[in-house]
């Protein structure tokens, strides 16, 4: 390895070296002066390796970088060999720290400033994956192979910047011109160690960066996940990540390419929220329908499906035959009516009996404005337990970006229908009776036996409510 350049050296007899800003095992990137233009500041990057593969690869990412114009890239300038036999490559200088620094000072990142950053990483990379030779006008496909948070650079202003291109490659009509064949621990997917990539590479380490700057964990290595190593679920190392979040993630690091998504715009719309990520489905072993990734009961026959544990392989599969019903299934919504309406009982009466508490804690709240509100508070209470009552029984196969448009609808009809029961006999709203709980907990049950079928039907569910 030659040695370091000092400050003040002078390069290329224009390019001045102000201080050395990193280090890796085959190049080293100063900070230097532009002599030709005072006062603007370049990274100027050297090759260590003398062999010619290296070099070629050296000259080959000055070309790559040299063709791209984009907001979220450093532009090349120049590339050099000096009579000493030093490679250099010189591009913009790009102010601020890298993600990974970031991340080892402040820990797991808010998932409302990762996305953002992403946002921006994806716009790049669409960019250079369906970047067209202006000379030619050939489709020619750059692939960046090493996407990580120490290859992420945030500016003072916000944006990001993606950088470190040693490993790009090409694709040039039939001919692929390819980087160094190297691969970052947990960053890399499976086929990079086998030389095999292309855009859904990049695809894959972006959920890995991601999964990284949210968890402050690195992903195992990805031969080590397709042979069986745990990928423990991005929320269960830090549950403030959203739902949709993890799912991405989790697609987007499929070890096989088929399962990821297909190119980085899906990828990005989905982090956008517009497009409902998920990874593979959940056959049922009793009847064989196809259920959601999260689902804890079959959609078709109820029977319970296999517990997710945090740490499970999350990687998809491909879809196995139905198996025959078994006839040990839960019966169905109809039958199974009287459960759900027990339940929903049990849970009406626990309601009011919580919100009573306040009564007898409270003297002289039997009468006047004091009962008014107690009344009301007591028939809000009672329709919401009977409405988690219901859903307790019944246990859908819903998720939980599904769960709250159920409940909220079962909960509405339970408290309607107990309120609509009360004027039409002719009861005026005072503090509670007997005979108004009664026909309270009844109207509840009912409005939460109505809420149940109207949420199970195929109409409902086919809304994508996130």
């Amino acid at each position: 390895m030659t040695s370091p350049l000092m400050s003040g050296t002078l390069l290329h007899n224009h390019y001045v070296i102000q201080r050395q800003l990193g280090q890796g095992g085959m190049a080293v990137v100063y900070q230097a002066e532009d002599q030709t233009l005072p006062g603007r500041f370049v990274a100027v990057k050297e090759n260590f390796d003398r062999s010619q593969d290296a070099q070629d690869q050296f000259r080959r990412e000055a070309m790559i970088l040299a063709r791209l114009r984009h907001p979220n890239l450093p532009q090349v300038t120049d590339h050099f060999v000096e009579p000493s036999g030093r490679q250099y490559l010189v591009m913009d200088y790009v102010e601020g720290d890298d993600l990974d620094d970031i991340l080892s000072r402040r820990g797991p990142l808010p998932e409302a400033e990762v996305l953002p950053w992403m946002d921006q990483v994806l716009d790049a990379l669409a960019y250079m994956h369906g970047w067209v030779d202006p000379v030619s006008g050939q489709p020619m496909p750059v692939v960046h192979r090493d996407i990580k948070p120490a290859n992420i650079k945030l500016t003072p202003s916000g944006r990001v910047m993606l950088v470190d291109f040693g490993i790009a490659k090409y694709q040039t009509g039939t001919l692929t011109a390819t980087g160094a064949r190297a691969a970052s621990p947990g960053f890399s997917p499976w086929e990079q160690y086998t030389g095999r990539t292309d855009t859904r590479s990049d695809v894959y380490s972006v959920g890995a960066t991601m999964y990284n700057l949210l968890t402050n964990v690195v992903p195992p290595e990805a031969p080590d996940i397709a042979a069986g190593t745990p990928l423990v679920a991005p929320r269960s190392l830090n549950p403030a990540i959203s739902v949709y979040a993890e799912q991405a993630i989790l697609k987007a690091m499929a070890t096989q390419m088929a399962f990821r998504f297909q190119c980085v715009g899906d990828l990005r719309q989905a982090l956008r929220g517009s497009l409902v990520a998920q990874v593979a489905p959940r056959p049922c072993a009793a009847c064989g329908k196809m259920n959601k990734s999260t689902a804890h009961y079959c959609i078709g026959c109820g029977t319970p499906l296999p517990a997710i544990l945090a740490g499970a392989n999350l990687t998809a599969v491909p879809t196995p035959k139905p198996a025959p019903a078994t006839p040990s299934a839960p019966p169905p919504l109809v039958s199974d009516m009287g459960r759900v309406a027990a339940w929903s009982a049990g849970g009406a009466l626990l309601g009011l009996a919580l919100a009573c508490l306040p009564a007898l804690a409270i003297p002289g709240s039997g009468s006047g404005p004091a009962a008014t509100v107690l009344y009301a508070g007591e028939h809000f209470f009672c329709a919401l337990g009977a409405a988690a009552g219901a859903l307790g029984a019944r246990r859908a196969n819903l998720d939980t970006a599904d769960f709250l448009p159920r409940f909220i609808i079962t909960f509405m009809l339970a408290l309607a229908l107990q309120l609509v029961v009360g004027p039409a006999l002719g009861l005026a709203p005072t503090y509670l009776t007997p005979l108004v709980g009664i026909l309270a907990i009844a109207g509840a049950v009912a409005g939460s036996l109505a809420g149940v079928w109207l949420t199970e039907r195929s109409a409902f569910r086919s809304i994508k409510w996130a």
